[in-house]
């Protein structure tokens, strides 16, 4: 049985603002010590399960190692993720799921998945669970819905062609598909109509992929595959080829979802270049992958952030009042929907612009109370004692310190704007939300 072994990445020593990633895109995890530093460390075997532990941050990864450790440091002229100094030495991992930076879990939940006592501090390199369940319960927690984590295609639908409106957005009889002597069981579909979609070749395709739907300049539908089937003549009766080939490679489809997603938004996403079409069915490389996972937590949370959903008329108005006022400020009694709007405001608000979702956390919710003063919100001298010695520091708040995260961001050339949402909220007999957003 495979051993897990938790693994702490101290952000000290990663170069500058970064934040703790770019472990993730070299598939390895990193950690870093002396040069007798391996002798401290027992071994690590092909198979076993490393959960990765950013330092102040939480629980990031889960993944296996794909090759035991030599116990060497990286050698001089190799990809490294530190500076020069102290030795880094890597794991070869291949992970499974990257969680971004505000979904980490936080040390007392890992504690408590691991069952280990309340307070104890992630002061570890690297620890073994000697508990193999415990190991596979905060491994899971990580997982989340990334365990059938789905393939990703990017799929032209033809610049000239009506074959996207004539099977996904009107989707193909069953009784058409019945005539065709198709082996599929179409009971499993809702209704009296299956959207699917095709190809005149055989492609990688399996149960559960998503594929991104491309025309004219948007990705117009995203859609999971449910089963795959090779029936020449249903091709040939429900699509025009354009090249004089026809589909016949036949793809049915389920939870078609129109999108809202230009072929900008998705390249500066995937950190594709401006020359990028999609042609045939593109599946983007992990590298490009990770990057949209650690962005939006996985391919179904992705797609639920740009599929065009139904928005009450109230969130246009107060976008446009950020437009013109850069705040608004919701007051009422208790319970009248201040917080409940202020928080999905801000989700909606922010995904309108899908480029610009970031690594760090872009929403914080805060609650005050009367000791939170404006030291703790903004910044303020703060004093510390130290051996008898008082000191006074200047200590960011939790204002500043949000700001300072959202600026460190590196935002394409393309995007002129990033929102940012702070809900700010008071248990008193007056509660009040407030949305912030910068301006680039």
């Amino acid at each position: 049985m495979p051993k897990h072994h938790l693994l702490n990445t101290n952000k000290k020593h990663l170069k500058e603002n970064n934040d703790g990633t770019a472990i993730y895109d070299l598939d390895v995890a990193a950690t870093y010590g002396g040069e007798d530093y391996a002798m401290k460390l027992e071994p690590i075997s092909e198979g076993d399960i490393i959960l990765s532990y950013v330092n102040r941050v939480g629980f990031r990864a889960v993944g296996r190692v794909t090759e035991e450790w030599s116990g060497e440091p990286v050698p001089e002229g190799e990809s490294r993720v530190g500076p020069e100094q102290p030795h880094e030495y890597h794991v070869k991992v291949d992970w499974e799921r990257v969680l971004p930076e505000s979904e980490a879990i936080n040390i007392e939940q890992a504690n408590r998945l691991l069952a280990y006592d309340e307070g104890t501090p992630a002061n570890f390199t690297r620890k073994t669970v000697s508990d193999p369940g415990a190991g596979k319960r905060l491994a899971d927690a990580i997982r989340g819905r990334r365990g059938d984590e789905p393939n990703l295609f990017l799929v032209p639908a033809g610049r000239n062609s009506d074959n996207l409106s004539r099977t996904v957005e009107n989707p193909v009889p069953k009784s058409t598909i019945k005539n065709h002597d198709s082996t599929v069981d179409l009971d499993q579909f809702e209704g009296d109509a299956v959207p699917v979609w095709g190809h005149q070749e055989k492609k990688p395709i399996e149960e559960g992929d998503i594929l991104l739907l491309y025309k004219g300049g948007e990705y117009q539908y995203a859609a999971e595959v449910v089963v795959t089937e090779h029936n020449e003549s249903l091709g040939q009766e429900i699509w025009v080829a354009e090249d004089g080939e026809n589909f016949e490679h036949i793809f049915y489809l389920t939870d078609v979802r129109k999108l809202d997603l230009s072929r900008r938004e998705l390249d500066a996403i995937l950190d594709y270049d401006l020359s990028f079409y999609p042609t045939g069915f593109t599946n983007p490389q992990e590298p490009k992958l990770n990057r949209l996972r650690r962005k939006f937590g996985g391919v179904h949370e992705f797609v639920d952030r740009v599929a065009v959903s139904d928005v009450p008329d109230l969130y246009h108005c107060i976008a446009d009042q950020l437009e013109e006022t850069n705040q608004v400020v919701f007051h009422g009694p208790p319970g009248t929907g201040k917080t409940y709007h202020a928080q999905n405001f801000s989700e909606w608000w922010i995904h309108q612009n899908p480029e610009t979702v970031q690594e760090n956390r872009q929403t914080r919710f805060i609650t005050f109370h009367p000791s939170f003063s404006y030291e703790d919100f903004v910044e303020g001298l703060t004093t510390k004692s130290q051996n008898g010695q008082v000191t006074y520091e200047m200590d960011r708040g939790v204002l500043r310190e949000f700001v300072d995260e959202i600026r460190k961001t590196q935002f394409p050339k393309t995007s002129t704007m990033t929102p940012a949402t702070c809900s700010l909220s008071t248990r008193s007999t007056v509660e009040t939300s407030r949305t912030f957003w910068e301006s680039w």
